[in-house]
């Protein structure tokens, strides 16, 4: 393993990085999905993701959507 290891340390340049917790935005990729959705859709998602519960408000938002 450690040689394994040491190969990818060595080819680094050929692998991309994961990116860490700090790197994602939860929001931002929330907005971006509603706004794929149709304008009704979007507006009850977009209206969902504030506050208080965003997250939670937002897959039951969803899972209404799929009934």
């Amino acid at each position: 393993m450690f040689d394994q290891a040491k190969y990818v340390f060595d080819q680094e340049d050929d692998y991309l990085a994961i990116p860490s917790q700090y790197d994602l935005n939860e929001d931002q990729m929330l907005k971006q999905f509603c706004n794929l959705l149709s304008e009704v859709d979007c507006t009850s998602c977009l209206q969902s993701i504030r506050g208080t519960g965003a997250f939670r408000c937002f897959k039951s938002s969803i899972r209404l959507m799929e009934k």
